[in-house]
């Protein structure tokens, strides 16, 4: 099968068609966690059957952690949602099984209070 790509948003994205593997990087810092459970219902109806979801973005550690302020670094306002990371696994676990993974060394993980992680998702047949 030939390797393929859609840009659009994904609540919009109609196929017949369903996928093998779905990437998710970086997106949910930016939706609420309403938009995030339905966004993870969606993905699972365009995963074919053995299907993988690769999901990776930043998390909050020990709670959600909400940013809505000018960064000197980036030279602009700059806002983002960083999910508590059990939180956003058991969100994932009303659809897939879910393996969390932390292969990131420390250098990436600049703050304290949020850590990146990948989930590896195939979705739950009994939902």
């Amino acid at each position: 099968p030939a390797l393929s790509k859609v840009a659009c948003d994904i609540m919009d994205f109609h196929s017949d068609e369903q996928f093998d593997v779905v990437p998710l990087f970086g997106v949910v810092n930016f939706i609420d966690a309403v938009d995030e459970s339905l966004l993870y219902g969606r993905i699972k109806s365009l995963l074919a059957p053995g299907g993988v979801f690769l999901l990776k973005n930043q998390c909050g550690i020990d709670q959600e952690v909400a940013v809505d302020r000018y960064s000197e670094e980036l030279g602009q306002h700059y806002v983002a949602r960083y999910p508590w990371h059990i939180g956003q696994q058991q969100r994932l676990e009303a659809y897939f099984d879910v393996e969390k993974v932390d292969i990131y060394p420390k250098s990436i993980n600049r703050w304290p209070d949020t850590h990146f992680y990948a989930f590896t998702c195939t979705a739950k047949m009994d939902t």
